[in-house]
Formats: C-alpha cells, sequence, structure tokens
C-alpha cells in the first residue's frame, strides 16, 4: 500500500501545477498533502496517518515527495502546516533541486532552494510556518528535478502538508 503514495503525490501536484502551465500570469500554491509522501527512514509503524496528517508515534522519521513543475517561475513562499504540542522538537523541510547535465556526474550533489523550520512556539492548534528567505528560487525544468523532503524529530508534532506558492515573478 506504500508504494501508491509516490504515485498520489505526483498526481496530486502535477494537477496543482497544471494551472501554472496554462496561465503564466497568476500564482499557485502547489499543495502536498503530508499523508501523500513517502517514508524515508523510521520504522514504517511508527506513523499514524488515519487523520489525514503524518503523526509520529515513536522517533524520527523523514519523508519524501516528488515536485513535478513544469517549465520556468520562481518560488515565491515555501510553507509548512503542522502541529507541535510543547515546541520541544521541530519539523523541518527542505525544498530541493537535483541538477543534471547530459554527460556529466550523476552524483552531484542536490542543491538546496529553501529551508522552512517550525516555530518554537507552542500552541496544541494548526499552524503555518514560512520560510524566512527563498535562497534559490528560479525553476528550471530543462536542466533539473525537484522534490521535497520533511524529518519530524519526534513526537507530540503532526505534519498536515507542505505549501508552495509559484509564480512567474515574485515582485
Amino acid at each position: 500500500m506504500t508504494s501508491r503514495f509516490p504515485i498520489l503525490a505526483a498526481a496530486f501536484a502535477a494537477a496543482a501545477l497544471a494551472q501554472f502551465a496554462s496561465s503564466p500570469a497568476q500564482a499557485t500554491i502547489l499543495d502536498i498533502p503530508a499523508v501523500s509522501m513517502t517514508q524515508t527512514f523510521g520504522a514504517a509503524d511508527s506513523v499514524d496517518r488515519t487523520q489525514g496528517l503524518l503523526d509520529p508515534t515513536g522517533g524520527r522519521t523523514n519523508w519524501i515527495a516528488p515536485l513535478p513543475f513544469q517549465g520556468n517561475g520562481q518560488v515565491c513562499r515555501f510553507s509548512i502546516i503542522y502541529r507541535d504540542v510543547n515546541a520541544l522538537e521541530t519539523i523541518t523541510a527542505r525544498l530541493m533541486r537535483k541538477t543534471y547535465t547530459l554527460g556529466g556526474s550523476a552524483y552531484a550533489a542536490p542543491i538546496l532552494m529553501a529551508r522552512v523550520v517550525s516555530s518554537s512556539s507552542v500552541s496544541d492548534g494548526v499552524r503555518r510556518t514560512d520560510a524566512p528567505s527563498i535562497p534559490k528560487p528560479l525553476i528550471n525544468t530543462a536542466t533539473g528535478f525537484y522534490y521535497v523532503d520533511a524529518e519530524i524529530e519526534n513526537i507530540n508534532m503532526a505534519l498536515i502538508g507542505i505549501q508552495i506558492d509559484v509564480r512567474p515573478n515574485c515582485s
């Protein structure tokens, strides 16, 4: 059943980006539901997904989702939507670009485009935290692939989703 999650993530992302490709003058908010992400670290039975979120039940977990951007543009905002009970641990999400050059090395390190870490304030409600900056905002699908990875440090927090605001120009 876990093998369907990457396909679902790609389908959600492709549908959200279809508007960006057909209407480049407008912003597109790409919503990535946390339950559509694929687990890359942590025990498979250490996360509760029953409520439509990733709610760790023991220890650190890592997650990844593809971002099938189309064409060129800019990332203007990168956010996590989450719940944190005690502010003792963090959720960290990274927007990554894997570049390539035909004939070049496949092992060049991915580029960190943006990073967001959950807020240190305590609130048992749903919150959104935005990346303080987008150091590498440009999207160029001709020479790169894009993905997001997230780390949930421990229990007492849950990842609901990730939002990416994509526009032709951020100004």
